[in-house]
Protein backbone atom coordinates (compact mmCIF):
# COMPACT_ATOMS: atom_id res chain seq x y z
CA UNK A 1 0.00 0.00 0.00
CA UNK A 2 1.00 3.61 -0.54
CA UNK A 3 0.29 6.46 1.86
CA UNK A 4 0.66 10.20 1.22
CA UNK A 5 0.69 12.29 4.40
CA UNK A 6 -0.31 15.95 4.02
CA UNK A 7 1.04 18.07 6.88
CA UNK A 8 -0.44 21.46 7.70
CA UNK A 9 -0.73 23.77 10.75
CA UNK A 10 -4.49 24.39 10.68
CA UNK A 11 -4.66 27.73 8.92
CA UNK A 12 -7.46 28.47 6.45
CA UNK A 13 -4.89 29.04 3.71
CA UNK A 14 -3.23 25.68 4.33
CA UNK A 15 -6.59 23.86 4.35
CA UNK A 16 -7.40 25.43 0.98
CA UNK A 17 -4.07 24.11 -0.32
CA UNK A 18 -4.92 20.65 1.04
CA UNK A 19 -8.29 20.85 -0.73
CA UNK A 20 -6.60 21.82 -4.01
CA UNK A 21 -4.18 18.89 -3.69
CA UNK A 22 -7.03 16.47 -3.01
CA UNK A 23 -8.85 17.56 -6.16
CA UNK A 24 -5.68 17.44 -8.28
CA UNK A 25 -4.43 13.93 -7.46
CA UNK A 26 -5.59 10.34 -7.75
CA UNK A 27 -6.12 8.17 -4.67
CA UNK A 28 -8.74 5.82 -3.26
CA UNK A 29 -9.12 6.66 0.44
CA UNK A 30 -8.83 9.87 2.47
CA UNK A 31 -8.17 9.83 6.23
CA UNK A 32 -8.75 13.18 7.96
CA UNK A 33 -7.49 14.08 11.44
CA UNK A 34 -10.97 14.47 12.93
CA UNK A 35 -12.76 12.33 15.56
CA UNK A 36 -14.10 8.95 14.46
CA UNK A 37 -17.43 9.77 16.13
CA UNK A 38 -18.15 12.41 13.47
CA UNK A 39 -19.97 11.37 10.32
CA UNK A 40 -18.13 12.49 7.13
CA UNK A 41 -21.47 12.67 5.30
CA UNK A 42 -22.88 15.18 7.82
CA UNK A 43 -22.41 18.52 6.06
CA UNK A 44 -23.54 20.43 9.16
CA UNK A 45 -20.13 19.58 10.66
CA UNK A 46 -18.57 22.32 8.56
CA UNK A 47 -20.38 24.97 10.58
CA UNK A 48 -18.73 23.84 13.80
CA UNK A 49 -15.25 23.27 12.34
CA UNK A 50 -14.51 26.64 10.79
CA UNK A 51 -10.98 25.94 9.58
CA UNK A 52 -11.97 22.68 7.88
CA UNK A 53 -15.18 24.15 6.46
CA UNK A 54 -14.07 24.32 2.77
CA UNK A 55 -12.66 20.81 2.96
CA UNK A 56 -15.69 19.28 4.67
CA UNK A 57 -18.01 20.91 2.17
CA UNK A 58 -15.98 19.27 -0.60
CA UNK A 59 -16.33 15.73 0.79
CA UNK A 60 -19.53 15.06 -1.14
CA UNK A 61 -17.72 15.83 -4.40
CA UNK A 62 -14.83 13.55 -3.42
CA UNK A 63 -17.31 10.79 -2.54
CA UNK A 64 -18.97 11.18 -5.96
CA UNK A 65 -15.56 10.44 -7.49
CA UNK A 66 -15.49 7.13 -5.63
CA UNK A 67 -13.14 8.24 -2.85
CA UNK A 68 -13.82 6.76 0.59
CA UNK A 69 -13.50 9.28 3.44
CA UNK A 70 -12.79 8.44 7.08
CA UNK A 71 -12.02 10.41 10.24
CA UNK A 72 -9.30 8.55 12.11
CA UNK A 73 -8.86 10.18 15.54
CA UNK A 74 -9.65 7.97 18.53
CA UNK A 75 -12.70 9.19 20.53
CA UNK A 76 -10.77 8.51 23.75
CA UNK A 77 -7.85 10.66 22.65
CA UNK A 78 -10.14 13.40 21.33
CA UNK A 79 -11.98 13.63 24.67
CA UNK A 80 -8.70 14.15 26.54
CA UNK A 81 -7.43 16.63 23.93
CA UNK A 82 -10.60 18.71 24.33
CA UNK A 83 -10.23 18.73 28.11
CA UNK A 84 -6.55 19.69 27.85
CA UNK A 85 -7.35 22.53 25.44
CA UNK A 86 -9.63 24.08 28.07
CA UNK A 87 -6.91 23.74 30.72
CA UNK A 88 -4.37 25.38 28.43
CA UNK A 89 -6.78 28.24 27.77
CA UNK A 90 -6.96 28.89 31.51
CA UNK A 91 -3.17 28.64 31.87
CA UNK A 92 -2.73 31.02 28.93
CA UNK A 93 -4.93 33.61 30.63
CA UNK A 94 -2.82 33.33 33.79
CA UNK A 95 0.37 33.57 31.74
CA UNK A 96 -0.87 36.75 30.05
CA UNK A 97 -1.19 38.16 33.58
CA UNK A 98 2.43 37.23 34.25
CA UNK A 99 1.94 33.94 36.13
CA UNK A 100 3.92 31.22 34.36
CA UNK A 101 4.48 27.86 36.02
CA UNK A 102 6.26 25.64 33.45
CA UNK A 103 5.85 22.42 35.44
CA UNK A 104 2.08 22.89 35.54
CA UNK A 105 2.01 23.38 31.77
CA UNK A 106 4.08 20.25 31.30
CA UNK A 107 1.79 18.20 33.53
CA UNK A 108 -1.25 19.29 31.52
CA UNK A 109 0.51 18.46 28.25
CA UNK A 110 1.50 15.04 29.63
CA UNK A 111 -2.17 14.11 30.01
CA UNK A 112 -2.72 14.58 26.29
CA UNK A 113 0.60 12.98 25.37
CA UNK A 114 -0.24 9.86 27.40
CA UNK A 115 -3.67 9.62 25.75
CA UNK A 116 -1.97 10.11 22.37
CA UNK A 117 0.51 7.30 23.04
CA UNK A 118 -2.27 4.99 24.26
CA UNK A 119 -4.25 5.69 21.07
CA UNK A 120 -1.44 5.09 18.56
CA UNK A 121 -2.31 1.42 18.04
CA UNK A 122 -5.97 2.32 17.59
CA UNK A 123 -5.14 4.97 14.99
CA UNK A 124 -2.85 2.55 13.17
CA UNK A 125 -5.39 -0.29 13.12
CA UNK A 126 -8.24 2.01 12.12
CA UNK A 127 -6.36 3.27 9.08
CA UNK A 128 -4.72 -0.06 8.14
CA UNK A 129 -8.02 -1.96 8.10
CA UNK A 130 -9.67 0.59 5.79
CA UNK A 131 -6.74 1.47 3.52
CA UNK A 132 -6.58 0.48 -0.14
CA UNK A 133 -3.76 0.69 -2.68
CA UNK A 134 -3.37 4.50 -2.65
CA UNK A 135 -4.30 6.45 0.48
CA UNK A 136 -4.06 10.04 1.65
CA UNK A 137 -3.76 10.97 5.33
CA UNK A 138 -3.86 14.42 6.87
CA UNK A 139 -1.49 15.18 9.76
CA UNK A 140 -0.70 11.53 10.37
CA UNK A 141 1.27 11.07 13.63
CA UNK A 142 4.95 10.32 13.03
CA UNK A 143 4.69 7.13 15.08
CA UNK A 144 1.86 5.77 12.90
CA UNK A 145 3.83 6.68 9.80
CA UNK A 146 6.79 4.72 11.20
CA UNK A 147 4.57 1.68 11.79
CA UNK A 148 3.46 1.73 8.16
CA UNK A 149 7.06 2.01 6.99
CA UNK A 150 8.08 -0.94 9.19
CA UNK A 151 5.20 -2.94 7.71
CA UNK A 152 6.70 -2.38 4.26
CA UNK A 153 4.29 0.24 2.97
CA UNK A 154 5.39 3.30 1.02
CA UNK A 155 4.90 6.59 2.85
CA UNK A 156 5.40 9.99 1.23
CA UNK A 157 5.11 13.20 3.24
CA UNK A 158 4.11 16.53 1.74
CA UNK A 159 4.44 19.58 3.98
CA UNK A 160 1.71 21.96 2.83
CA UNK A 161 2.86 24.50 5.43
CA UNK A 162 5.24 24.15 8.35
CA UNK A 163 3.65 23.60 11.79
CA UNK A 164 5.65 25.94 14.03
CA UNK A 165 3.25 27.30 16.65
CA UNK A 166 5.00 27.51 20.04
CA UNK A 167 2.60 25.00 21.57
CA UNK A 168 3.26 22.56 18.72
CA UNK A 169 6.93 22.62 19.73
CA UNK A 170 6.07 22.48 23.45
CA UNK A 171 3.85 19.42 22.92
CA UNK A 172 6.50 17.70 20.80
CA UNK A 173 9.13 18.21 23.48
CA UNK A 174 6.85 16.82 26.19
CA UNK A 175 6.19 13.80 23.96
CA UNK A 176 9.92 13.24 23.42
CA UNK A 177 10.50 13.46 27.17
CA UNK A 178 7.72 10.91 27.85
CA UNK A 179 8.60 8.49 25.03
CA UNK A 180 12.37 8.77 24.83
CA UNK A 181 13.47 10.36 28.10
CA UNK A 182 14.81 13.42 26.28
CA UNK A 183 15.26 16.24 28.80
CA UNK A 184 12.90 19.22 28.47
CA UNK A 185 14.18 21.87 30.87
CA UNK A 186 12.09 24.34 32.84
CA UNK A 187 13.95 27.20 31.15
CA UNK A 188 13.14 25.91 27.67
CA UNK A 189 9.52 25.29 28.67
CA UNK A 190 9.20 28.82 30.07
CA UNK A 191 10.60 30.33 26.87
CA UNK A 192 8.09 28.43 24.72
CA UNK A 193 5.22 29.47 27.01
CA UNK A 194 6.29 33.10 26.70
CA UNK A 195 6.38 32.69 22.92
CA UNK A 196 2.91 31.14 23.05
CA UNK A 197 1.61 34.16 24.97
CA UNK A 198 3.20 36.44 22.37
CA UNK A 199 1.61 34.42 19.56
CA UNK A 200 -1.82 34.55 21.24
CA UNK A 201 -1.42 38.33 21.44
CA UNK A 202 -0.87 38.41 17.68
CA UNK A 203 -4.00 36.32 17.11
CA UNK A 204 -6.06 38.74 19.21
CA UNK A 205 -4.71 41.69 17.18
CA UNK A 206 -5.04 40.08 13.75
CA UNK A 207 -6.63 36.73 13.03
CA UNK A 208 -5.12 33.26 13.20
CA UNK A 209 -3.93 33.07 9.58
CA UNK A 210 -2.35 36.52 9.60
CA UNK A 211 -0.80 35.93 13.03
CA UNK A 212 0.68 32.67 11.80
CA UNK A 213 2.30 34.36 8.77
CA UNK A 214 3.83 37.02 11.01
CA UNK A 215 4.99 34.40 13.52
CA UNK A 216 6.65 32.25 10.85
CA UNK A 217 8.66 35.26 9.68
CA UNK A 218 9.47 36.29 13.24
CA UNK A 219 10.91 32.92 14.24
CA UNK A 220 12.24 32.13 10.75
CA UNK A 221 10.20 28.93 10.48
CA UNK A 222 10.64 27.68 6.93
CA UNK A 223 10.26 24.45 5.03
Amino acid sequence: MRFVNLVHPGTCEAVEQVKHWLFSNDYEVLFLDLPQVYDPSDLSLSRGLKVYQPLLQALRVLASKGISVYFYLSPRYQAVAKEVALEFAALTLRARLGRIEPEQWKEVAKKEVKAFIQSLDEHTRYIATRAKSVNVCVNLPAEVKEEFLLAGHKVEEIVVDVPCKPMDIFWQKVKEEELYGKKFSQEEAKKLIEQHVEFVGLILEKDFDEAYKIWKQRVKCNQ
